[in-house]
């Protein structure tokens, strides 16, 4: 069967079932499945990354997205590509390219728990950047889980964090860090963008712009693939596409303040994963930064029905 019929066909029972149930329960499954699939990339982005550069792993998940997408692009005459808001694809994309860079590093030289932990604060980095650059008020509510949610990050990658952190661990705790802090500017980017952009031409602009950037930078420091690390890339790439589509139809149907609580579950399937396949047991200090961090993220979602609770 060809993709286009694969995917109309999903769509089509998807919607049939979804018309029984509630918004928030379609989108909470989906939100499951996108979590255990995260869980898969983790596995093959943590094999590949001790062999590949972290950019060649990543041209295989965006080039695989962008394979999928050039027929749609060729048959509507590259419709997709039209707009008047390029600047912020091109932002959109840029720190996109370097949240995923921190993000995938993390993964290779952190243990699942602490590498999906520390990817958690860029819900605090929203707060900070909503605040300077949509004029968004986040009140002590706001601001104080924000603190709360650092000083959980300052445990998670301080000494403290583990026995012995190595530099490269430490270096990995940055990256995911600052890798959520450009996650953060994507979402405001996004944010922009679907004022007036389409589903269509905000898929289509990373999937050209990371599968470029990713690709001009694999060219000079490539390994050769070999055939017991083919099915690792067709893994990452598979659980990327699986992954994105899941997460888009999730908020599709349910709300987003509900669904951002939900997807907390990527936590523990990271850990499970970190647990049964390479034996990492978190340790209390780490579990505590988690839960400063998990608990920051929560209030600053839910901030503005705390608010309300308490001041009306």
């Amino acid at each position: 069967m060809p993709l286009g019929q694969l995917t109309r066909a999903v769509s089509v029972r998807l919607s049939g079932w979804a018309s029984t149930q509630s918004g928030n329960t379609v989108g909470a499954i989906l939100i499951v499945v996108s979590s255990l699939t995260v869980a898969g990339m983790m596995v093959a982005v943590r094999e590949l990354g001790q062999v590949y550069p972290v950019w060649q792993i990543m041209l295989a998940r965006t080039g695989g997205q962008l394979l999928l997408l050039l027929p749609f692009m060729y048959r509507g005459r590259w419709q997709m590509l039209r707009t008047d808001k390029l600047r912020w694809h091109v932002i959109r994309v840029v720190t996109g390219f370097f949240g995923i860079l921190g993000w995938f590093y993390s993964i290779t030289h952190l243990r699942f728990a602490d590498a999906v932990g520390l990817s958690f604060t860029k819900a605090l980095f929203l707060v900070a950047l909503a605040a300077m650059f949509l004029r968004e008020r986040p009140g002590i509510i706001g601001w104080g889980a924000t603190l709360v949610g650092f000083v959980g990050v300052l445990i998670m990658a301080g000494p403290s964090g583990g026995p012995a952190r190595s530099d490269v661990a430490v270096l990995a705790a940055i990256a995911a860090i600052g890798g959520a802090a450009s996650g953060a500017v994507t979402t405001l980017a996004i944010k922009y963008l679907t004022r007036t952009e389409s589903t269509a031409t905000m898929m289509a602009y990373p999937a050209l712009g990371l599968t470029l950037l990713s690709g001009i930078l694999s060219i000079f420091t490539w390994v050769p693939v070999s055939l017991e690390a083919a099915p690792l890339f067709i893994l990452a790439m598979v659980s990327g596409i699986i992954t994105q589509w899941c997460f888009i139809t999730a908020y599709r149907y349910g709300e987003a303040s509900v669904l951002a609580t939900v997807e907390y579950i990527r936590l523990v399937a990271a850990a499970l994963a970190g647990y049964l396949l390479f034996g990492e047991v978190p340790t209390p200090f780490v579990f505590l930064g988690i839960l400063l961090i998990v608990s920051a993220s929560f209030v600053s979602v839910k901030r503005e029905r705390i608010r309300a609770g308490i001041f009306h």
